[in-house]
């Protein structure tokens, strides 16, 4: 399992109104396809919808990354004040 960032370090990001309908339509087939898993015949919920979820949640990430970087002040400024006293 990944290691988790400290809250601090998370990425925010700012998406578009489309980027931010597509992660919400996303993140709906993804919890629907998660919910529906116990009532699926056998047959039905083996690799196939395993390999469907890692597919919805991959285009998620995509989406995701795509969004514009919000870059907190507190970060900005040590960068800015990073580069002044280089100088």
């Amino acid at each position: 399992m990944p290691e988790r960032k400290p809250k601090s370090e998370l990425d925010r990001r700012r998406p578009t109104r489309q980027q931010g309908e597509a992660l919400e339509i996303l993140g709906h087939a993804i919890e629907y396809l998660i919910d529906s898993r116990p009532f699926l015949p056998v047959e039905l919920g083996g690799e196939d919808h395993k390999e469907t979820l890692d597919l919805l949640k991959c285009q998620s990430q995509q989406v995701f990354a795509e969004c514009a970087a919000v870059v907190s002040t507190r970060d900005y400024l040590k960068h800015w004040l990073g580069r002044i006293l280089r100088y």
